[in-house]
């Protein structure tokens, strides 16, 4: 058999294994013992953690630098993955998510691996760190121990479009939950002596800037709940919701147009409002010159991709790797529409992943 034809059928088999396990946030035990024995076979040492965080080393030659990779284990909740084969491309049939993030990353970072071994080459120490519960909060990256890590960097598999493109930054995040408290009062005997705590919402709702802020700033509110019965002027509602921006004084300025804008609404009802803020994650940038930057995109080159910066909207476990410390950049996977019922990936850009990861690899 073709050499290139059988490393991509093992890793569409590998692919289309993976994401067939359900593993929702919090319950990632399946795919968790299916890794488990692939790394295992591979002849790798894994261990797990106290979160449920699958860890594992790749010998290698301790003269040169080792390397890092991660994935999550988690994927968004959906029905049962069902999916077509189109040529390259690998469709959810419209039923489901297709779970290529991060099925994708994972496969590719496993192919890369195998890639690795029967090429044969010298390289550093490998080690592969596999997440979970990234999609509600990126908690596993939270509690994971970086001291585990020796490489000065971790390339984590987690993004949507082609390979060779890295997702430099990613902006920092601030949750946002404003709890409006009124007066109860019947709708139709005598509202005047109420206070509506479901118009104090609305009202600062008008008030607040949302949606696309500028290049780097975007706002949200995601959900609101208020009011017990039609006929009673509602003395509770509670909204929650975002904002992100790669910039921190543009996030700060957000944030605080947000609950000035609860804090106008509530007095002009007359009724009170807390508004209670926390930082979620933060975001991060690599500049241009930086030497991870420059390596991952020699080993693209040398797999002659095109190579290409970008910054993201959203987070990943890079977030959390970069603000405690330990060098991180995301590596986009082949995958396009994640969470939703049009997700597709592409087999040969995962392949050109595992090109790539194997050549970073053999840089170290």
């Amino acid at each position: 058999m073709n050499p290139d034809s059988h490393r991509r059928d093992r890793l569409l088999a590998d692919f289309l294994e993976l994401i067939q396990i359900p593993s929702v946030s919090g319950s990632e035990e399946l795919v968790r013992q299916v890794l488990l024995l692939k790394l295992s076979d591979l002849g790798l040492k894994v261990e797990t953690d106290e979160a449920g965080n699958l860890f594992a080393r790749l010998p290698g030659d301790p003269s040169l630098l080792p390397s890092a990779f991660s994935a999550h284990l988690d994927t968004v909740p959906s029905e049962p993955v069902r999916y077509r084969i189109d040529g390259e491309w690998i469709h959810s049939t419209g039923e489901s998510i297709l779970a290529a993030d991060d099925r994708a990353g994972i496969a590719a970072l496993l192919e890369g691996a195998r890639r690795l071994q029967e090429g044969g080459t010298r390289h550093g120490e490998v080690e592969m760190l596999f997440t979970v519960e990234e999609e509600i909060g990126l908690r596993g990256a939270k509690a994971f121990d970086l001291e585990w890590v020796r490489s000065p960097f971790i390339l984590v598999l987690d993004h949507g479009g082609p390979p060779a493109r890295v997702v430099r930054g990613a902006p920092s995040l601030e949750k946002l939950r404003f709890r409006f408290q009124g007066l109860a009062a019947h709708a139709g005997t005598e509202p005047e002596k109420g206070a509506s705590a479901v118009r104090a919402l609305a009202l600062a709702i008008s008030r607040m800037s949302l949606g696309r802020i500028d290049e780097e700033t975007t706002a949200n509110i995601g959900q609101i709940k208020g009011g017990d019965a039609d006929n009673i002027i509602p003395e509770r509602a509670e909204m929650t919701g975002e904002a992100r921006s790669h910039d921190h004084g543009k996030l700060e300025a957000q944030v605080k147009e947000m609950i000035q804008a609860a804090q106008w609404a509530a007095k002009e009802v007359g009724v009170e409002v807390i508004s209670d803020c926390q930082r979620e994650f933060e975001g991060y940038c690599l500049p241009d010159g930086d030497p991870l930057l420059e390596m991952v995109g020699k080993a693209a080159l040398a797999c002659s991709l095109t190579f290409s910066l970008t910054k993201a909207g959203g987070a990943s476990d890079a977030n959390i790797f970069n603000a405690r410390g330990k060098k991180s950049t995301v590596l986009c996977c082949g995958y396009y529409g994640p969470h939703t019922r049009q997700e597709k990936a592409s087999l040969k850009e995962m392949e050109d992943l595992a090109r790539w990861i194997c050549a970073i690899m053999e840089r170290h």
